[in-house]
């Protein structure tokens, strides 16, 4: 049996990771989405993973609003410049990591392919910054963390998709430890699509080594920049997302995962303790706060947990401007329903 119809799957992994039997398995389909593959053999059928997937548990999972919603970005220009937008997930790894003794699970790339890593080195934190316009590889990381929160805090940050799956992975019962951030998605494009699309520019710059989706050479609002670097990190590629095929089909939905068009979770009713993503429009809003080459940081804050490492982290900020949610959900790409 399949956990869910196969149209809702989001390949969130937690079939997988609750399977006592280990009767699932992750990999790709023939379009190249992760998905759960059911070996029949092994199954007995006791509907576990149909009863904690979260394509069939949507309204039980997400919270129940958006407490809190700021503009801002760290005071450390070079935290800013390496990031995508503001820089305030390497805040938040920070606290965890250094001043809570925690760990951190976020999407990382390595030989042009990305996937979720669970860390408590900081010199980490840096593959985990930035946007990765593919669906990640979760492998086993649902099962680390449930591990590892039985004593550490630990931070996962990843889309609104897989927070739900990690969250029914460790249960109300067992989350204390547990705080989770959940990105303002556009939808997780084909992991096939994106290595024939990085396949190609290889041939065209065989020494290129690893990538940047928002590369801020020639600043935040020069948005979707694509860059390619060598061994010693040189910059021998970069297009605009204007002028680029592979950037222009993600934004247009060409090769999206068919669940993302109808995603229960890209609303005000979060399922991360904090949501992260780039404010745009902040400039339309209040143009004295918008610096067009360093970038703005959407944050919302969903529940106490959030809250709390909010407020750790909030003096290293170097602005905040509060907004009400009702009056800007537009302008940070989040249905109101």
């Amino acid at each position: 049996m399949f956990p869910c119809e196969p149209k809702n799957c989001y390949g969130c992994s937690a079939c997988a990771s609750l399977c006592t039997h280990k009767a699932i398995v992750m990999k790709e389909d023939e379009y190249g989405f992760i998905k759960p593959f059911v070996n029949e053999e092994i199954c007995n059928n006791c509907g576990l993973c149909s009863k904690k997937c979260p394509a069939n548990n949507q309204d039980s999972i997400k919270n129940v609003s958006v407490k809190y919603v700021y503009a801002t970005r760290a005071s450390n220009k070079d935290i800013v410049k390496t990031s995508s937008s503001g820089g305030v997930f390497s805040l938040l790894a920070e606290n965890i990591i250094i001043n809570n003794n925690g760990y951190v699970c976020g999407a990382i790339q390595s030989n042009f392919d990305v996937f979720h890593k669970v860390s408590n080195k900081f010199s980490d934190i840096l593959s985990m910054k930035g946007s990765k316009y593919v669906q990640s590889d979760l492998k086993n990381v649902f099962n680390e963390i449930k591990i590892l929160v039985k004593e550490h805090p630990v931070l996962f940050v990843g889309t609104p998709c897989q927070v739900a799956g990690l969250r029914q992975v460790i249960g109300k019962k067992n989350d204390k430890n547990l705080i989770t951030v959940d990105l303002i998605c556009h939808g997780v494009p084909s992991r096939k699509i994106f290595r024939q699309y990085f396949a190609e520019l290889r041939r065209k710059y065989p020494t290129a080594n690893s990538f940047s989706f928002r590369d801020k050479k020639y600043g935040w609002r020069s948005s979707h920049l694509l860059s390619l670097f060598d061994d010693d990190n040189n910059r021998i590629f970069t297009t605009s997302g204007q002028f680029n095929e592979y950037i222009r089909g993600f934004l247009q939905n060409c090769y999206n995962r068919e669940s993302c068009s109808t995603c229960p979770f890209a609303c005000l009713s979060r399922v991360g303790d904090i949501t992260l993503g780039d404010f745009w429009h902040i400039n339309e809003l209040d143009e004295k706060f918008d610096k067009k080459l360093e970038g703005t940081s959407a944050l919302l804050i969903n529940t106490v947990k959030g809250k709390i490492l909010f407020d750790n982290i909030k003096s290293k900020l170097e602005k905040i401007k509060v907004f009400d949610i009702n009056d800007i959900y537009i302008y940070i790409y989040i249905k109101h329903n």
